[in-house]
């Protein structure tokens, strides 16, 4: 083996969203860069060899091999010597700062400028106050590698992003993407629905295929891979699929027919809604905050559904929908947990805004429709009941008396997160949808 570590950092999908929404809300300007065969700029730390191309070779030289200098692509290392080549650059010779908790986003802050560069291996969102900034970034970085200047952010790891900066917002979209996942799946012509699951449905493992037919058939089905389809815009831009997600997910495995054509119902959805655009930022009374729920038992393996969202400005820069490890015994506890889970990501996304932003006394605001489970965080008054409970979920507890995390109730009815923990019907379904910043932008700043 002739490498020891393979590990590249890549900007994460919630830092990415949130540097697009920090810009949309302080009307900084935002830029998109890539660098030209990026591993090949790394030079390589092993001694590695490798048979010559055809007609490389000059006569007399049979048998000779070429040593590699710089990372190719292809080698597993390759990745992993770029980011360290580019970091350094960064770091080193720009006087960039690497975020703590993000280490493929790069800011540097002086009296006069402001700027942050998010990167993916070779792609880079730079952010910047000033146009000047953006472009004494550029020329700095083309004194090492040969980059294509995009301009003006339009495309970025394959969604589509769009500025409404007299509104102070971005707004991100996969149609393309999505067009593809419905021809794929031979559903272009299904008829249109509007939600991704049917309210009330229960898909458990017994559905899996129960007769030699029924295995024959599942077996010529892409199950796994339309999962996987369907699981990048759920990450990216899709906030409203991923309870249904999430649940298909667990029966990879072993399909049936059931869970085939719930599968099929969300790629339909996406194809029906591929119009509406996430968009986040612009002005609000609160910068940051986050909302959890929980489903207590609502699935036929009776572990809870744990879902939160945290909202930039007006649109969600993070979320999840996750099956609870444990079983709880209660709607209190179920929620306890999904705090905990809410948490986590809370104090995550606090450290990572006040890198970029400047740091703040604030804690971060959870929102939850629970007031034994609010009680529950803020103090021990309950130990009796709640003996059973797992150390590692008494986390969001100490969060709250460290003052990271303030948690807030508010009505189930106005509780985002929901959407995030179970399948709604149609009305309460596109209202939460709305509320997660999800909406159809117009050509000229709708």
């Amino acid at each position: 083996m002739s490498y020891t570590e393979t590990f590249s950092a890549a900007a994460k999908m919630p830092a990415v969203r949130v540097v697009l929404a920090n810009t949309a809300e302080q009307d900084w300007e935002i830029e998109h860069v890539d660098v030209k065969s990026a591993y090949l700029n790394a030079p390589l730390k092993e001694m590695i060899y490798m048979r010559p191309p055809r007609g490389v070779l000059k006569p007399g030289q049979q048998g000779k091999y070429c040593r590699l200098l710089k990372g190719l692509y292809g080698l597993k290392q390759a990745g992993r010597g770029w980011y360290l080549e580019m970091s350094n650059m960064f770091l080193k010779e720009m006087g960039f700062k690497r975020s703590a908790v993000d280490h493929a986003v790069f800011h540097r802050h002086t009296s006069n400028e402001h700027t942050i560069v998010a990167v993916a291996t070779d792609d880079m969102a730079l952010t910047s106050k000033r146009m000047v900034d953006a472009e004494k970034f550029k020329t700095e970085i083309r004194r090492r590698w040969d980059i294509t200047d995009h301009g003006p952010i339009n495309w970025f790891l394959g969604f589509e992003i769009k500025c409404d900066r007299e509104a102070r917002t971005i707004s991100i979209n996969q149609h393309a993407y999505i067009e593809g996942i419905v021809e794929k799946y031979g559903l272009t012509n299904a008829k249109p629905i509007t939600t991704p699951m049917e309210p009330g449905i229960q898909l458990s493992t017994d559905q899996g295929p129960s007769t030699l037919n029924q295995l024959s058939k599942m077996r010529g089905i892409p199950y796994a891979q339309a999962v996987g389809s369907v699981l990048w815009p759920a990450v990216v831009s899709r906030p409203d699929i991923a309870f249904a997600v999430g649940i298909l997910s667990q029966f990879i495995q072993n399909p049936g027919p059931a869970h085939w054509q719930a599968l099929k119902r969300v790629i339909v959805y996406l194809g029906a809604t591929k119009t509406l655009w996430l968009t986040f930022g612009g002005r609000s009374k609160t910068l940051v905050q986050g909302f959890c729920d929980a489903d207590w038992a609502g699935q036929k393996h009776r572990h809870s559904i744990s879902g939160y969202s945290y909202h930039f400005g007006h649109g969600a820069v993070s979320w999840s929908s996750k099956k609870q490890l444990i079983i709880a015994l209660s709607s209190t506890e179920a929620e306890y947990i999904a705090q905990t889970h809410a948490a986590k990501e809370g104090i995550w996304l606090r450290a990572f805004v006040e890198e970029i932003r400047g740091p703040s006394n604030r804690p971060m605001t959870i929102n939850c429709d629970n007031q034994g489970a609010i009680a529950l965080a803020k103090d021990n008054k309950f130990h009796s009941r709640t003996k059973h409970i797992d150390l590692r979920y008494h986390f969001i507890r100490e969060a709250v008396d460290d003052g990271k995390i303030n948690v807030n109730y508010i009505p189930t009815e106005e509780n985002i997160s929901d959407i995030l923990t179970k399948a709604l019907p149609k009305p309460k379904f596109q209202m939460f949808v709305e509320k997660l910043g999800m909406r159809a932008v117009g050509k000229k700043g709708d």
